[in-house]
């Protein structure tokens, strides 16, 4: 993922980051990205090619100053892997 950090507060549908992932089986193969777990997570995939995570729900860095949200990248063929990411929430600053 291109950035694992975000402003407390964003406004939804922000992005946070774009996905990547690269298939030695199959190089230059287009893959599909997932948010698998956990439950209630605050972020979505979308954006151009359903590449990007973006903002799905309220940040808040003194509740939450991290995120975890784990990502399953499928190939053409349905084999699929999955990483696990830490969004930091940043708090704002006066």
């Amino acid at each position: 993922m291109s950035s694992t950090t975000v402003d407390e507060n964003t406004p939804l549908g922000t992005p946070v980051g774009i996905l990547s992932s690269d298939d030695p089986d199959q190089p230059g193969g287009v893959h599909t990205y997932s948010i698998v777990g956990p439950t209630g997570v605050p972020f979505k995939i979308g954006g151009t090619n359903n590449r990007t995570l973006l903002v799905n729900g309220h940040l808040d860095h003194e509740t939450n100053p991290t995120s975890l949200v784990i990502v399953r990248a499928t190939d053409e063929g349905g084999l699929f892997t999955e990483k696990t990411f830490k969004i930091i929430i940043n708090g704002e600053f006066c």
